[in-house]
């Protein structure tokens, strides 16, 4: 699990990659770059760090590798959201807030034909439950 990693190479934490919502590492957060690391997480990520790809760190590389993911666009397909747009704004896929007893979905409503067992609430039921926990 990425958690027993993150705790092995004394990172605070880790970022995910760009196109994954779950799974993965991208980047550890620590508070200075290990020998053998190089920077990651792009230039706006404060202390990412990531091994670079040399024979001391090939074990740790394929441990991070063979980490589990989930990607945008599995997550995209298995709610069967077609990329949308509206004006100049591009969804490739909807929002997500993970409650205690339900899930919220955001889609944009013009194009999104939701699932069986799906609810369509309105935008005031949406704000209503996305701040109950």
């Amino acid at each position: 699990m990425a958690i027993e990693i993150v705790k092995e190479v004394g990172a605070k934490t880790w970022l995910l990659p760009y196109d994954s919502i779950g799974g993965g590492i991208a980047a550890f957060q620590m508070d200075k770059c290990p020998d053998g690391w190089k920077r990651a997480g792009g230039s706006d990520i404060k202390n990412g760090y990531f091994p670079k790809a040399s024979p001391q760190n090939k074990e740790l590389l394929a441990r991070i590798k063979a980490l589990p993911t989930i990607k945008l666009s599995d997550y995209a397909n298995a709610l069967n959201y077609e990329p949308q747009s509206r004006g100049r704004e591009l969804s490739l896929c909807p929002g997500i807030q993970f409650k205690n007893k339900f899930l919220l979905i955001d889609a944009l409503v013009e194009n999104y034909k939701p699932l069986p067992g799906m609810i369509e609430i309105t935008e005031s039921e949406y704000r209503k439950l996305s701040a109950s926990k």
